[in-house]
């Protein structure tokens, strides 16, 4: 299911279904450090390490893929008192409109969608293809010299080897266990 017109992700019409309308901060400078008050002042921004484990319940439990993604953190769209949003897509050419996330963070919690387009696939750092949908929900932790999260997650998570004829030939498991985690390159 696609977000209606006025959302531009599932986080935000998460967000916008939680906490009702809220009014925009004077500026994002205003809006961020809102947010971050009494949280972490560390922000999100460069080429961070998106790593998604199988959960304990599935077969493939253990088992982690990593891709590299562009990140960045801004004020929401929807004010100060909605957070700040978390938003990242893959650095590799041709890879960027397959993917996404986007974490509402409020202080130091994250929460929001960690997905792709239905049936397409990433390279992992490791070379496999991974895809994966998922509702996540975590910490972002301060570390010098960039901010950096882990979490759980529920949803689908799917490997395979380049070339396979499915997407999920060295693995797929639907639970409410998956772990990820942020970390700068």
């Amino acid at each position: 299911m696609r977000p209606g017109p006025r959302c531009q992700s599932v986080a935000l019409c998460a967000a916008l279904v939680s906490l009702g309308s809220v009014g925009p901060p004077a500026s994002a400078e205003e809006g961020l450090a809102t947010v971050l008050q009494a949280g972490s002042s560390t922000v999100f921004s460069g080429r961070y390490r998106l790593t998604l484990g199988f959960g304990p319940s599935c077969a493939q439990s253990g088992t982690s893929v990593s891709v590299l993604f562009d990140v960045q953190e801004s004020s929401s769209l929807y004010g100060a008192k909605a957070g700040a949003e978390v938003s990242g897509r893959p650095t590799t050419a041709g890879e960027a409109s397959v993917a996404q996330f986007v974490l509402l963070r409020r202080q130091d919690a994250l929460e929001g969608a960690i997905g792709m387009i239905s049936g397409e696939t990433l390279r992992t750092t490791a070379g496999l293809r991974v895809s994966f949908s998922l509702l996540g929900q975590g910490t972002a932790e301060p570390a010098t010299p960039a901010a950096r999260a882990r979490g759980t997650a529920l949803g689908d998570l799917m490997l395979s080897r380049p070339g396979d004829d499915t997407i999920d030939s060295l693995g797929f498991c639907t639970a409410r266990d998956h772990s990820w985690s942020l970390d700068r390159e």
